[in-house]
């Protein structure tokens, strides 16, 4: 497994440990055991991450719930019902995050040259 993708394994892991315990309303921030009151940049990072999980993986029942109850949420206050608003900001976060994932990339290689040059 290339750096670049232990560090964004590390990262999901991270986020997706956060909402387990969100899940099981242990040792979860308040806001995160309930979306309601969770900020809306709080909502895009969980709508984020279950978006990553679900990618990967089949969510069980509780993960799926969880996520569901966050995405209603994001939808509700982030984007005023509209679906369509949802999508679009999905899609260039979406876009964003490969982008970002991808000068990582470069700039891991790019380093990992300069330390085989020297």
């Amino acid at each position: 497994m290339k750096q670049t993708e232990k560090g964004y394994a590390m990262k999901l892991v991270r986020a997706l440990s956060l909402s387990m315990a969100a899940l099981a309303g242990v040792a979860a921030p308040p806001a995160l055991a309930d979306p309601q009151r969770a900020q809306v940049a709080e909502l895009k990072t969980v709508y984020l991450t279950c978006e990553q999980a679900a990618a990967r993986t089949i969510l069980d029942m509780a993960a799926a719930a969880f996520c569901s109850r966050y995405a209603e949420e994001l939808l509700r206050r982030g984007f005023a019902g509209d679906f369509n608003q949802l999508l679009a900001w999905w899609r260039e976060a979406k876009e964003d995050a490969v982008a970002l994932e991808g000068d990582k990339s470069e700039s891991a290689d790019e380093q990992s040259a300069t330390a085989t040059t020297h």
